[in-house]
């Protein structure tokens, strides 16, 4: 499947996970350290040749990449539709 081909990687769950932001003014707030979050998400991508990465995630447009694609509906609702479609298969 698609998890065997590409890399995913969540950012909310990266940043929170490895620490990678700094305490915002605001109590229960958090800024995410780009620069840090860079300097990782290179190291992932390299660590591991696949086809490709998948970055998830509000703030994925300001780091690296080749295409940005937004979904202006979940994942589940846009498989449901295209599930309902005779054109669409769901295997690849």
């Amino acid at each position: 499947m698609y998890r065997d081909k590409y890399r995913i990687i969540d950012l909310h769950k990266l940043i929170m996970d490895e620490n990678i932001y700094r305490k915002g003014r605001e109590p229960d707030t958090f800024n995410a350290d780009m620069e840090r979050l860079k300097l990782r998400v290179t190291e992932l991508i390299n660590k591991r040749r696949l086809d490709g990465t998948i970055l998830e995630g509000h703030i994925s447009h300001y780091l690296p990449a080749d295409v940005i694609i937004v979904l202006r509906a979940s994942p589940i609702a846009l498989r449901k539709r295209l599930g309902k479609r005779r054109e669409y298969s769901m295997r690849r």
